[in-house]
């Protein structure tokens, strides 16, 4: 392609997720929508007429048209084999969050793009907002010392109909109830994103994750995955952290949040989802901010989905490898899936502990 032609994208899957991306791309000076495709026809028609683009009635035929890369949003367990089709086809592909279900995916998804000599990406928004860039400024300044505990709050009060019709209800399916088609519940939908930010800003990766999940709001006889969680964390610097996850928190708003303790001040970043700036505490003054004392830093203003593409289209022009791509879904999704597996292991019902249990008898 042209080193100065925009990146022509297709769009596979046109739901929720995909309406952010297509309004990145109409407003990204480095890429151009197409082409789209969905089983339901008449999502794939109302993405595309905005951008004047191409619908096609199947992914071969989407594929075949004159694109430089394809956009993937569908359930998470045809992300994978989506993408290596994509890739197959010679096409670079940006994927939705978690890209796969596994590590072992993850790793033929990243051998068959460096193969190729194509951009394999994944859309972790959050670590384009306006805190995070303020956060990682700081943090990369060693303004607030090293980085020693990291707590994650994944608070939403999502309303119940969310696992059949996702948060935007622009489609009906209940894959999202499904653990074989969606892998896991909250903190696959939604903290990966916050463990994805906590590395951009900080370089950490987890190495430690014990928890436990349940479905404590939704009627697990329908809903296979978790709506609370709750986990203890160790980060590759030795830093301690936690994660508290809940899909149906009566009455939270705002409740997305990250916080960041270091050995000479701390970060509070607002739920990126709202309007709100950086609180910053420090014990030795850093530039103009003050020490003794919390100050908001005020956030840059961003434009998340479009930072997203071009950070992904640049890329596939130069013929270079995705700046976000399958290490940091690495990072996070190892986490999500350490946690998973540490609570696999222990009593989903507590009702199953006794009171012997909780005295620290044994029978």
């Amino acid at each position: 392609m042209s080193a100065h032609a925009p990146v022509r994208f297709g769009v596979v899957g046109c739901g929720g997720a995909a309406v952010d991306i297509a309004g990145g791309i109409a407003r990204s000076d480095l890429a151009t929508l197409v082409a789209t495709h969905d089983l339901d026809l008449a999502l794939a028609e109302s993405l595309a007429a905005p951008a004047r683009a191409r619908v096609h009635d199947s992914l071969d035929a989407l594929l075949a048209d004159d694109l430089d890369a394809v956009y993937i949003a569908l359930p998470h367990h045809l992300l994978a084999p989506i993408a290596e089709r994509v890739l197959t086809a010679g096409r670079a592909a940006l994927v939705e969050k978690p890209m796969a279900l596994s590590l072992d995916a993850l790793d033929r998804l990243d051998d068959r793009a460096r193969a190729a000599g194509l951009a394999l990406g994944v859309v972790f928004e959050l670590r384009e907002t306006g805190p995070a860039l303020v956060a990682r400024q700081l943090v990369q300044a060693e303004a607030i010392g090293r980085v020693v505990g990291i707590r994650l709050r994944t608070l939403i009060d999502k309303p119940m109909d969310y696992w059949m019709r996702g948060p935007t209800g622009r489609t009906s399916s209940p894959w999202r109830a499904s653990r074989e088609r969606a892998g896991g519940g909250v903190v696959l939908m939604n903290t990966i994103h916050q463990l994805d930010l906590v590395h951009a800003v900080t370089g950490l990766v987890p190495i430690e994750v014990t928890g436990v999940t349940g479905t404590l709001h939704a009627d697990p006889a329908s809903v296979e995955v978790e709506d609370t969680a709750a986990a203890a964390m160790r980060w590759s610097n030795g830093a301690i952290g936690s994660i508290v996850a809940g899909a149906h928190v009566p009455g939270m708003e705002r409740g997305e949040t990250v916080e960041l303790d270091g050995t000479d001040g701390a970060i509070r970043m607002p739920d990126p989802y709202g309007p709100g700036d950086c609180s910053v505490f420090l014990r030795r003054p850093w530039g103009e901010l003050p020490a003794g004392r919390w100050v908001d830093v005020p956030s840059p203003v961003t434009d998340p989905f479009r930072a997203t593409i071009d950070g992904f289209a640049a890329p596939v022009r130069d013929g270079v490898p995705a700046p976000v791509g399958v290490p940091a879904v690495r990072s996070a999704l190892g986490a999500v899936l350490r946690l998973y597996e540490d609570a696999a292991a222990r009593p989903a019902d507590a009702t199953a502990l006794t009171d012997d249990h909780v005295q620290g008898r044994t029978a």
